[in-house]
């Protein structure tokens, strides 16, 4: 038995339909483009751009081709937000830092930041991993916690020399040394 004998097979829209696009009121076909994994989102959105134009001059007359969502416009968004939240925390971080512990340690902490922001991005670029949605809130989950570790490494060390009767920095007077543990925090 074959299934032309049970059915009328042919190509064509589903009738009725189960699923109807409209686009600013009219009816209109979707076209979605998914981008590859470890693709670049802002390369795809300027390499979509050149397309976008090559089909508009090709379509017939009464057709257009409009984006609904531009996800490179989001990425570059966040992106961008992403940058000001960091800049304007890690300011605030030194703030914190250079009044509330002091001159000596909070520069420390202050340059800790910067420093180790640097070496992750160095090292993300020789891996090959972009900034996205999930590496930018990895890096800031990071930096809360290297901020985190980086005052109390500081203040362990502080106390340490204050219970080896050095005061709150490097021995002042001769033949007073500070305990082992604070020199490899100092380096």
């Amino acid at each position: 038995m074959k299934l032309s004998d049970i059915a009328d097979v042919r190509r064509g829209y589903e009738d009725p339909a189960t699923f109807l696009v409209h686009h600013n009121g009219e009816p209109a076909l979707m076209l979605d483009v998914v981008m590859q994994d470890q693709f670049n989102g802002l390369d795809l959105g300027k390499a979509l751009e050149a397309e976008q134009s090559k089909l508009q001059k090709a379509l017939p007359v009464g057709f257009t081709f409009e984006k609904v969502i531009d996800q490179a416009d989001v990425i570059r968004n966040a992106v961008n937000e992403f940058q000001i939240k960091f800049f304007v925390a890690l300011l605030v971080v030194m703030m914190v830092s250079l009044l509330s512990l002091g001159w000596r340690v909070g520069i420390v902490v202050a340059a800790a930041v910067p420093l180790t922001l640097s070496a992750t991005l160095v090292a993300m670029q020789f891996a090959g991993i972009n900034l996205d949605r999930i590496s930018l809130g990895a890096l800031i989950l990071a930096l809360g916690l290297l901020v985190d570790d980086a005052i109390i490494a500081i203040e362990t060390m502080v106390v340490k020399w204050k219970r080896a009767g050095t005061g709150s920095g490097p021995p002042a007077t001769p033949g007073a040394t500070p305990p082992r543990q604070c020199w490899p925090a100092l380096s």
